[in-house]
């Protein structure tokens, strides 16, 4: 007769499962304006901010500066990311 695994299913199912198993992932680079900058040189100057983009469907979109373990979790995106090459698509396109 088979387990059930009961720890695993009251504590969210499947514990080796990735933390962020389903969100689409995004790093790109933000701008925020350097008001000092801007003021010395007299013109608009933008901070460039590697950035992560995280959203789970049908959830709110998480955006945040890029931290050393976003580089460990999505190695591949990010060495597309630092290679300036678009993300490859994944699943089955809509239109």
């Amino acid at each position: 007769m088979a387990k059930v695994d009961w720890d695993a299913v009251m504590n969210g199912g499947n514990s080796n499962k990735h933390p962020y198993a389903g969100a689409n992932v995004k790093f790109f680079n933000a701008y925020l304006e350097n008001a000092e900058k801007s003021l010395k040189e007299g013109r608009p100057i933008f901070d460039e901010i590697p950035s992560i983009s995280i959203r789970w469907p049908g959830q709110d979109e998480t955006v945040t500066r890029i931290e050393p373990h976003h580089i460990a979790m999505f190695q591949e995106k990010y060495q597309q990311f630092k290679a300036g090459n678009e993300p490859v698509t994944e699943g089955t396109p809509i239109a």
